[in-house]
């Protein structure tokens, strides 16, 4: 009952007020009150055509029916207060939580913006020993194709 009624004044009113929802809880019941009682007679002058006994018992259903009424006013009221407890037992959590968060969150950039600068220093050490390689691999080809170049010469000569 509790989360259908949570619906509709989400769906409708757009909100999730604990105070909300027990206001309407307890104009529902105050209607569903009215309606029974307007519904078993009202303020109907009832001497001409109701017996005592018909009157006696028709309190009696509405004397239950308005205690039914207010033990479910007062279940959605514990209801609402043990919601109400558990939101600000989560905010104490997320206020308490938050610096370590927020420290956590400081450690992870630093330590990213510390390894992104060793790449960067990395990447242009990584180009200059490729460049030097490059180099030597180009001298010891020359070397290589002159000496290949000299020993054949000296063969067909």
């Amino acid at each position: 009952m509790y989360s259908l009624l949570r619906y509709f004044t989400r769906r409708f009113l757009g909100t999730e007020s604990p105070w909300t929802m027990l206001m309407i809880s307890v104009g529902a019941s105050v209607a569903a009150g009215l309606l029974i009682f307007l519904m078993t007679g009202g303020f109907a002058d009832s001497s001409a055509d109701l017996d005592f006994a018909g009157r006696i018992e028709r309190l009696a259903e509405a004397e239950e029916t308005l205690g039914e009424l207010s033990l479910f006013v007062a279940e959605q009221r514990s209801v609402l207060e043990d919601s109400q407890a558990r939101i600000e037992t989560l905010r104490e959590e997320q206020a308490r939580l938050e610096p370590l968060l927020q420290a956590d969150r400081e450690l992870v950039e630093s330590l990213v913006s510390a390894q992104e600068a060793a790449q960067r220093s990395s990447a242009w050490t990584d180009r200059w020993v490729g460049f030097a390689f490059g180099v030597i691999a180009s001298f010891l080809g020359t070397a290589i194709w002159q000496g290949l170049r000299s020993a054949l010469a000296n063969r067909l000569a």
